[in-house]
């Protein structure tokens, strides 16, 4: 959660200074957005993954990185960027928490064991 806390936070000071400096966002339509997120929710950082400004699928991985390039400025400028990229190193090799819960769901096929596996996560802190 820290990860993603200040990967948002360097992205938005990022994109501010592209709103100072008249750039336009790109033109991302719904349903490219839609589909990007229901890939990334299934696959996490291990499987493909759609770029939704460019329309490509590519692997997620790639995605994460160029996210972390794209939010680089602004992160430097709150002087997060070593931080995050350590916490994004970790993240890729432990597969983070979506591979944790997919894990706990192909154990038994059951939804009930990823809220306890997330439950049991949170707790211990």
């Amino acid at each position: 959660m820290l990860l993603l806390t200040a990967l948002v936070r360097g992205l938005a000071t990022t994109l501010l200074l592209d709103i100072g400096d008249r750039r336009p966002p790109p033109d991302v339509p719904t349903r490219r957005l839609h589909a990007a997120h229901r890939l990334a929710a299934r696959n996490g950082l291990a499987g493909e993954g759609l770029d939704p400004a460019r329309g490509e699928y590519v692997p997620a991985v790639t995605l994460a990185e160029r996210l972390l390039a794209r939010a680089a400025p602004g992160l430097a400028a709150a002087g997060d960027l070593e931080f995050v990229e350590e916490l994004f190193h970790r993240v890729r090799c432990s597969g983070g928490g979506a591979a944790r819960q997919r894990a706990a769901y192909l154990r038994r096929g059951r939804l009930a064991d990823v809220v306890s596996d997330l439950v049991c996560a949170t707790a211990a802190g």
